[in-house]
């Protein structure tokens, strides 16, 4: 694997275990380097780390809280 690439995988332990799982993309990465912001993206997909997946857990806090304290308002 190219030095730049290796280096970038090793500063964050999601990108590691992502790779453990994924052993594809150790592949992809070894002939295609150029491809490391797709193994980015995919791998902040698995983690839920998109905007859109925060969101939906955003969301489902507050109707957790929403309905507890509608719960206790009712007690």
């Amino acid at each position: 694997m190219h030095p730049q690439t290796y280096a970038l995988i090793k500063t964050k332990p999601e990108y590691k275990e992502f790779l453990r799982f994924h052993p594809q993309w150790y592949r992809t990465l070894n002939k295609h380097p150029e491809k490391i912001e797709e193994f980015i993206s995919a791998s902040k997909v698995y983690h839920g780390q998109t905007i859109p997946q925060r969101l939906e857990r955003f969301q489902k806090n507050m109707d957790m809280v929403l309905m507890i304290l509608k719960l206790l308002n009712n007690k």
